[in-house]
């Protein structure tokens, strides 16, 4: 009877968590059915997170719509690694990706950090932590990143984390302007939410991208998270 109740209560009520959400797709997977497919090939975790990386991490326990603790791991050490002086964050959130990519980014580095006007949690975790000099790294900008003018950032940045709008449009849309945005068409562009059964649009996007060649040709998912990387060098 308990267990009745709790799967009528899943595929009604537990639909608006994500988090139940994630149950249903687990089950589904196991049944064999996937809402899209991937054709990213995967590449090792310990290939970006390598022996002896230290990274420095702040609010490691993230909520809704937040990168995990490991993703968050995974973007620093990219960062670590590639040491990048101009990066740019497309979806804000509450600014916990963003600060820890200011913690992590080299002595003197700006990060932008672009989320619509009206999200009421825009940039509200480095906001809160001014004190700790993070804050002064970060400029945020407002908009909708399908409307707005990058044109003063092309060819000036080195890293790129793309975790906004996860339609199908603004994902091609997004990817397509980070390319135009590398300096020299060099650096790291990364993707959150592949393979996520909330938001089908990243996956099929990016399975798009990859399967045209070109520039994404060499994009690779991150196993054991929902992140994607691409580095032209």
């Amino acid at each position: 009877m308990y267990a009745a109740v709790r799967v009528l209560w899943l595929f009604t009520f537990g639909l608006l968590s994500s988090k139940q959400r994630s149950v249903l797709y687990r089950v589904c997977s196991l049944l064999g059915y996937l809402p899209v497919k991937t054709a990213i090939p995967k590449v090792d975790l310990r290939e970006i997170i390598r022996v002896g990386t230290v990274v420095e991490i702040h609010n490691p326990l993230g909520g809704a719509g937040n990168v995990s603790v490991i993703e968050l791991v995974v973007i620093a050490s990219l960062i670590r690694g590639r040491r990048p002086e101009r990066l740019l964050e497309i979806g804000t959130l509450d600014g916990r990706t963003t600060m820890n990519m200011a913690a992590n980014a080299c002595p003197g580095a700006q990060i932008y950090t672009l989320d619509l006007p009206e999200t009421r949690t825009t940039g509200a975790k480095f906001v809160s932590a001014a004190g700790d000099g993070l804050a002064s790294r970060i400029l945020q900008l407002y908009g909708d990143s399908a409307k707005f003018d990058f044109s003063p950032f092309y060819g000036s940045l080195d890293f790129i984390f793309i975790d906004a709008d996860h339609s199908y449009e603004y994902v091609l849309s997004d990817s397509r302007q980070a390319i135009r945005l590398l300096r020299n068409g060099s650096g790291t562009i990364v993707w959150h939410d592949y393979d996520s059964w909330d938001w089908e649009g990243t996956t099929r996007a990016l399975n798009h991208l990859y399967a045209g060649g070109k520039e994404f040709g060499n994009l690779r998912h991150i196993e054991g998270t929902s992140l994607v990387y691409l580095t032209l060098d």
